[in-house]
């Protein structure tokens, strides 16, 4: 037994630390429902949910408020069955001067035990007040129930006691107003935050991270702590600014909390309870059947398992779905497989003379345990269980059935080849590079078998060539030969046009160039526009479509790119099979043509429609992609939340390293440099930059994909710039709050042309060969190591320029590539987040000649201006 006592005054220390821990409207309960004599108080609560930690700190807040000596008395939590130990009162009280020995006193009755207990420590604390601290009672013998029942109607003591829920033996300690009960429910989002703020050592809880913590513990505390020290320990806790966040959402929960609950198990309990966490929710009969109803009673005494109601009748599951997690996480392989294979047959034995092909939800329960069990399922439930599953599912267990149906025996080539399909595409977006490359590699065989080659319908034929001709470009492959590869492909159907056939072709080839950088040739190979009256065009079209939006949004036509990215959604949405990767694609699209022409509000409510179709399917292909966290990027740049974009980068970037499925990484490390630059950390800025123009191969992932079709490697310049070191004998501060009050403004503000002079003025000319060298050649390589080479000064003014400026662009619009000809003649941005405002070269050119007569500078030769030198600002200002 633990004792705390103090005087007046003490424990306010402890008092501190509590009320920095807890939720300070749980403990105000507790004190006041504690602060009467002879008080009985009883929190009631889920395991977990911080009840004992708040009762124990209750009384140490009560030895500081009370009057006079305070003595606080902890018992032990209650012993387990066969430990030995007959009760909670046995031993620890023999030590406050009682004669006789622990069997005399176990000898006596509960009436007897209960004047024991109290003479006890009548003799020990004279004339002081006690606190006697109870844990868990609900799980107390009936024998103790009765002492403490005792201790509680002599009155002389103060009882704080805990338990999951009130049984009748509880209701009988104590009566009258002094008995109160105070429910300890879920922690709402603030107190979590300041609690685990506090447990990690930050001042606050990143926004998303704090949301998927909240959501998988459900407000647990001690789920809480167990989701964050295990993510720290294990290095996946980035801390930066005062602020904690997890850079991985691969769902791995860990074992400690089914560790700790093992130890208060017997061996049948915890076997029973490793069964159910594997096959929840059991609804069938044959497994209820088949659990000893005995221990069962027992798990759902404790608490641990629940009974839920289902279609049809109730359902037997883990209390808790963080700790059904816990508990599968911690099962070794091979007591995986035998519990997997133990309920396969007891399903399987349940069947009789059912298929259950036509049976869906006992189909899927009987390929889901056999395919983890090791088993070797019939053909025709691998298949079907497939199909059940074309709209959508774990995409995890659609790539094992996939893989399943691709090397059995019984599947024919186009069964097979359609399989591997979607196998390939699945293990891309997975990261599963192993699984992508047996893909792969059956795909090959079944091509390169010409019996099996004959089978194959002409579009899934052509489809398997397209697939492995767009895996070898990713990886790198020779982009000519792919090209060669489809003209070839593309004369064997002759002049066939606007078929599925060739639209299939016509959009890898424009895969093919846009991944190599050749932008204007995908431009022109592009999908026509207009929408074509038959939907398997239309879908055959869909990724070529995507590809072109993008394009699109980069030459200024965004009304274009918008109504495109939209309708190919709406029919990508359409049919039997959803192309998840495609609407996922699609919509980020949507949302960059609004982000790209200013529409803020706009951009906003597409953000939020895609968060929430994410979010109604926990296995929705979105929440691998990466392409919803990075609007969200991109929506913080808009908007001017500088911290959270740099935050949401930072973590997005950690992600997008371990696997990058649409090479996004250079637009997000763009977007943090820029971030980084407003909030005034040069250093990092520059890293940012370089990293968004050297982007390393991870898990044989290319550096080029929508993000690079997004934001060219060169296009980050002005974020580079921006991270410069202001001048040095400049007034403190000046370079951050210029650079973020003018980033904020440059959204609707239009600089005068005494402003327009005033930048002429100042005199940047190139400092060395190197930077007058053509501006389409220029790198973000360059342009980084130049700022890092030149003089401390102040971030230059030029974010002010005209709307009309050919070379002007706001710091996310910079993020784009342009034509690598000088004098290509295309379009320039303002500052205004992206809006078209010259359609050709001429316009540009004019606008600056009328610019510089009023300025007074020497004309200088017209060309087409590349996107480093749109967010350079002007020729040479990066060497200046």
């Amino acid at each position: 037994m633990e004792e705390r006592s103090a005087r007046i005054g003490a424990g306010a220390q402890q008092l501190g630390a509590a009320a920095a821990s807890i939720p300070q409207r749980m403990l105000d309960l507790v004190l006041a429902a504690a602060a009467e004599p002879g008080s009985v108080t009883t929190l009631l609560g889920e395991p977990g949910s911080g009840k004992a930690f708040i009762a124990e700190h209750a009384a140490d807040a009560l030895i500081s408020r009370l009057p006079g000596p305070v003595h606080a008395l902890v018992l032990p939590r209650p012993p387990r069955p066969g430990s030995g130990i007959a009760s909670v009162f046995a031993f620890d009280f023999e030590g406050f001067g009682a004669e006789g020995d622990a069997g005399a006193f176990a000898e006596l009755g509960p009436v007897e035990h209960a004047r024991g207990v109290v003479r006890r420590l009548g003799e020990r604390f004279a004339g002081d007040a006690v606190i006697l601290v109870a844990p868990d009672i609900d799980d107390y013998t009936p024998q103790d129930l009765r002492v403490l029942e005792g201790i509680a109607r002599s009155g002389g003591l103060r009882i704080i006691a805990t338990a999951r829920h009130v049984t009748p033996a509880i209701e009988r300690i104590g009566h009258g107003p002094r008995v109160r009960r105070v429910a300890i429910g879920p922690l709402e989002p603030a107190e979590a935050e300041r609690y685990l703020a506090r447990l990690l050592g930050v001042d606050r809880i990143e926004a998303e991270t704090l949301q998927y913590w909240t959501t998988a513990a459900r407000g647990n505390s001690y789920a809480l702590s167990m989701l964050a020290l295990a993510a720290d320990r294990a290095g996946e806790v980035r801390r930066s600014r005062g602020t904690a966040w997890v850079a991985s959402r691969d769902g791995r929960v860990p074992g400690e909390l089914a560790r700790l609950l093992g130890d208060t198990c017997a061996p049948e309990e915890w076997g029973m309870l490793e069964r159910i966490a594997l096959a929840e929710p059991i609804r069938e009969a044959a497994l209820l059947c088949s659990l000893d109803t005995g221990v069962l009673a027992r798990l759902l005494d404790r608490g641990m398992v629940v009974a839920q109601p289902s279609l049809g009748g109730s359902a037997v599951g883990i209390a808790h779905p963080l700790l059904g997690a816990s508990i599968r996480a911690g099962l070794s392989p091979i007591r995986r497989i035998q519990l997997n294979d133990r309920i396969f047959r007891v399903l399987e034995e349940d069947l009789g003379a059912l298929d259950p092909v036509q049976l869906p939800d006992r189909l899927m329960r009987l390929v889901v345990f056999g395919l983890e069990g090791g088993r070797e399922l019939p053909y025709a439930w691998l298949w079907t269980a497939l199909e059940f599953m074309a709209r959508g599912g774990d995409p995890r267990l659609m790539l094992r059935l996939a893989q399943a149906i691709a090397a059995h025996p019984a599947a024919d080539a186009a069964q097979a080849g359609s399989a591997a399909l979607r196998a390939t595409r699945i293990a891309r977006l997975l990261g599963d590079d192993a699984a992508r490359r047996a893909a792969l590699a059956r795909i090959a065989g079944i091509l390169a078998d010409e019996v099996s080659a004959a089978e194959l319908p002409e579009s899934l034929r052509v489809g398997l060539v397209l697939t492995a001709i767009r895996e070898r470009i990713r990886e790198g492959g020779d982009p000519q030969a792919a090209l060669d590869e489809l003209d070839a492909l593309a004369a064997e159907h002759g002049d066939a046009a606007a078929t599925p056939v060739a639209e299939m072709i016509r959009s890898t080839r424009v895969h093919v160039l846009a991944y190599s950088g050749r932008l204007r040739e995908a431009a022109a190979a592009c999908p026509p526009l207009d929408t074509s009256p038959d939907l398997h065009t239309e879908w055959a079209r869909s990724p070529g479509r995507a590809m072109a939006a993008l394009i699109l949004e980069q030459r200024g036509a965004i009304e274009e790119a918008i109504s495109s990215a939209e309708h190919a959604r709406a029919l990508s949405r359409l049919g039997p099979h959803l192309r998840s990767d495609l609407v996922d694609v699609q919509g980020f699209c949507w949302l960059l043509g609004y982000w790209v022409s200013g529409s803020a509000e706009t951009a906003r409510r597409v953000y939020e429609a895609l968060v929430a179709e994410a979010s109604a399917d926990a296995h929705a292909e979105a929440h691998y992609s990466g392409l919803v966290e990075t609007g969200a990027v991109l929506l913080g740049i808009q908007e001017g939340r500088w911290g959270d974009a740099a935050m949401s980068a930072e973590r997005l970037t950690h992600r997008l390293a371990e696997h990058d499925g649409y090479g996004l990484t250079p637009l997000v490390q763009a977007a943090l440099g820029l971030a980084l630059a407003v909030l005034g950390e040069a250093e990092p800025a520059r890293r940012a930059i370089h990293a968004a123009g050297h982007v390393p191969r991870v898990s044989r992932e290319p550096s080029t994909g929508t993000g690079a079709c997004c934001c060219c490697a060169r296009g980050s310049g002005c974020a580079t710039r921006a991270s410069s070191p202001r001048r040095s004998g400049s007034r403190p501060g000046r370079a951050t709050r210029s650079w973020r009050s003018s980033s904020c403004r440059r959204a609707t503000r239009t600089p005068t042309r005494s402003a327009h002079a005033r930048r002429r003025s100042s005199g940047a000319r190139p400092s060395s060969p190197g930077a007058s060298t053509p501006r389409s050649g220029r790198r973000c390589s360059d342009i980084s190591s130049a700022s890092a080479r030149e003089p401390a000064r102040e971030p230059p003014r030029a974010i002010r320029r005209p709307a009309a400026s050919p070379t002007s662009a706001s710091g996310c619009r910079c993020l784009r590539p342009r034509s690598s000809r000088p004098g290509s003649g295309r379009s320039c941005c303002s500052p205004r987040w992206g809006t078209r405002v010259a359609s050709s070269r001429s316009a540009c050119t004019s606008r600056r000649a009328r610019s510089r007569r009023t300025s007074g500078t020497p004309s200088r030769s017209s060309g087409s201006p590349t996107a480093t030198n749109c967010a350079a600002g002007r020729r040479g200002t990066a060497r200046r």
